[in-house]
């Protein structure tokens, strides 16, 4: 996935029906430490992101007011 500063992204991830109850994250690349939820990120310190689970399978992470740091 890419962008540019300012700008937005975003992602569709798919998931089998056995996790339809679980919670929905969004982690850097290689970094399983760095999973948020859209609850427990703070906008200041990037992107806001927003996740939508319509709970068929995909959910949709959106990334909006890139910055820098958002890289990885």
């Amino acid at each position: 996935v890419s962008g540019e500063e300012g700008g937005n992204v975003t992602v569709q991830c798919l998931y089998s029906d056995k996790f339809n109850d679980a919670e929905k994250k969004w982690c850097r690349s290689g970094d399983l430490h760095s999973c948020q939820t859209a609850q427990d990120i703070e906008p200041s310190l990037g992107a806001a992101l927003q996740i939508n689970d319509t709970i068929d399978g995909v959910y949709t992470v959106t990334l909006t007011g890139l910055k820098k740091k958002d890289a990885g």
